[in-house]
Formats: structure tokens, sequence, C-alpha cells
């Protein structure tokens, strides 16, 4: 199997599963401290209770980051995705960030998993964040 970037290709030995992770800047959102997005993927044992993932989620991120302040979450089910979404500041006032997570669970053979996260220093991310809504707007998982 071959597998290929705009900057590079590898020639892959068959069996092997696609656990990806991919990363964007866009430093005309944030100069220094540029918008990011980035996209990884895995294939999960089962899809998980979205409630009881929420909380566990919501309980390492606050502990990971400092000045923590949910913004915003989402629980939901539509056709065989599964998903939720965490919406959050943190940082220091001078580099105070908000940052939107997407957990995907697609019901498929086999399972999928996705991750989006989309930050931006706050001052951007009212200028970011539609961009970013467009992005995932158009992904379309092309397994399963």
């Amino acid at each position: 199997m071959e597998f290929a970037t705009p900057s590079f290709s590898l020639k892959l030995p068959p069996g092997g599963i696609d656990a990806s992770t991919y990363a964007w800047v866009y430093p005309e959102l944030g100069g220094n401290n540029p918008a990011r997005l980035s996209v990884s993927s895995s294939l999960p044992l089962e899809i998980p209770d979205l409630a009881q993932y929420l909380a566990e989620q919501r309980q390492l991120i606050e502990a990971a980051y400092d000045n923590f302040e949910m913004l915003e979450t989402v629980e939901n089910v539509r056709g065989s995705w599964n998903y939720v979404i965490l919406k959050f500041s943190w940082g220091s006032e001078d580099l105070a960030q908000i940052q939107k997570e997407i957990h995907l669970f697609i019901d498929a053979e086999p399972l999928q998993f996705y991750r989006f996260i989309s930050s931006a220093p706050t001052a951007a991310f009212t200028t970011a964040e539609p961009m970013f809504d467009q992005v995932l707007a158009s992904f379309k998982p092309t397994a399963g």
C-alpha cells in the first residue's frame, strides 16, 4: 500500500491500520501563537457511554490546563456517528487560548474514532472558529 501526503510518500506492507495524526497551523490567525487544527484517528474496541465519556474527558482536560473554564459541552448521536464536543478556555492572560475538541466514534465495521482539535488565541478564535467548522463539515470518513 502506498501512503502519500503533499510532502512525502511511503510504501507500507499490507495489514497496517492507519492511526494517523495530522496537524495544520494558520499563522495569519494568532501570529507567533498561531491557530491550530489537528485530526487523529484510531480503531476503538467499543463505543463508550457518551455521558460517562464526556465526564471523563472533562476531568482529564480540567486537570491538564491552567486557568481552565468549560465554555460548552455537547453529546449527541446522529445515525452511526456518536460524538462529544468540548469547548474551553485556558492559559494565562497573555497566552489565553480557546480550544474546541470533537471526539467522534463511528459505528461501522471496523469501529472508528476521530479526534479533532482546533485552538487559537482567545482574540483570534472568533475569526478562526467558522473556518474550523467549515473544515470539519467537509469531513468524510473513507473507511468502513
